[in-house]
Order: structure tokens, then sequence, then C-alpha cells
């Protein structure tokens, strides 16, 4: 996969994401948490809603990675196009238990 596609693929892409939305067919699914797992053949990604499982995912390693590392680019793009880091849940956590220490010390 090349690190930009061609404006013929992105054309392609975006009517397909396009159709895919628009179509009341297509399951759509809002996740806020997620839980991973793997075995010696895939993975398996549970997504989660409020902490309610939602979808179970079963990918290859071949489209794990794949579909990682296009989601990492994807992040690095529109933070380097942004004037904020987005960031980890662990680190969103970690914010929140520094602001909660913060409040219960005053």
């Amino acid at each position: 996969m090349t690190e930009h596609p061609s404006p013929e693929i992105q054309q392609a892409v975006s009517e397909r994401f396009l159709t895919a939305m628009n179509d009341s067919q297509v399951p759509k699914y809002y996740t806020n948490s997620f839980v991973v797992g793997y075995g010696n053949a895939d993975f398996v990604v549970m997504l989660e809603s409020n902490n309610n499982p939602s979808v179970i995912l079963n990918f290859s390693y071949v489209l794990a990675k794949t579909f990682a590392m296009n989601i990492l680019r994807s992040v690095a793009e529109i933070e380097r196009h942004s004037p904020f880091k987005i960031p980890t849940m662990e680190e969103m956590e970690t914010y929140r238990k520094n602001a909660e220490a913060e409040r219960n010390q005053g």
C-alpha cells in the first residue's frame, strides 16, 4: 500500500464509503472501548459501548497489521494538521486520575 493513494483510488474509496454510510442495510456501530485477544491464527476484537459488548470482529494477522498501520497513519495525519495530539485511553485515564487527586487535595 502506498503512503498516499492516487486521486483515483481516493475517489473510489470515498464513493464506496459514502455508499456504505447511506445504505440502511450496512450496520453502523459506535464504540468507546475495546478488548483485543489473539489465537494461533487470528485476532479477535470486541468493541464495546459504555462497557457493553456490541460487536466482535475477527481479523487475520495480515489484515490486523494492515488495519493498525492504516489507523496509525490516519491518526498521525490528523495530528500533523491539528494544533493538538490525540491522547490514548491510557493517557486520558492518567489525566482523569491526576484531576481527581488535585480535587481531593484541595
